[in-house]
């Protein structure tokens, strides 16, 4: 039905999966979050921490930080998709202060596939550690990502961020078609 959230906040530095769902096998769609700010430590994600099942017609307007310790994946829609996400896209920024490994506009870590989607954001890593990728669409990518783009800007602080990326930071084994 199409129907937002205003506001939501998420403040739990030290959880792994966290999100408006933490953990994810369902399937998503037609919904908006706006104004959302969400911190975790390990697949953080606006809308979903940790994705395996579907999202489709959805969108997050807000921020997502990582500022634990050993983080692994954040972006502002999903920290890790393994599942399938079509016609969604994210308008706030992603911001790694500490030890998260990928970071992305829309999907921090992508084994599933990603179409018809953009991210319009900010992604930042301010790392002390390595890095594997930052990317203004998805950060670390051995899935399939067509027909999508991204728009922010990509910036690391940090001299142990191994590759960035204006799409994706690291594409790894995954295949891209029609996106930029």
């Amino acid at each position: 039905l199409n129907h937002t959230i205003n506001n939501l906040t998420i403040n739990r530095p030290t959880t792994s999966y966290v999100g408006l769902f933490g953990n994810n096998g369902a399937n998503i769609r037609n919904i908006g979050l706006i104004g959302s700010e969400v911190n975790g430590i390990t697949s953080v994600g606006g809308l979903v921490g940790f994705n395996w099942g579907g999202i489709s017609n959805s969108y997050v307007a807000g921020n997502v930080t990582s500022s634990g310790s050993a983080g692994t994946d954040m972006g502002v829609l999903v920290g890790h998709n393994t599942g399938s996400l079509v016609n969604s896209y994210a308008t706030g920024n992603a911001k790694s202060t500490d030890t998260t490994v990928d970071v992305g506009g829309l999907v921090g870590h992508n084994s599933g596939s990603i179409s018809n989607s953009y991210a319009t954001g900010s992604a930042t890593s301010a790392n002390t550690a390595s890095s594997h990728g930052l990317g203004g669409l998805v950060g670390y990518n051995t899935g399939n990502v067509e027909n999508s783009y991204a728009t922010g800007s990509v910036l690391s602080t940090s001299s142990y961020t191994t590759t960035v990326g204006g799409l994706i930071g690291y594409n790894i084994a995954g295949s891209t078609s029609k996106s930029f």
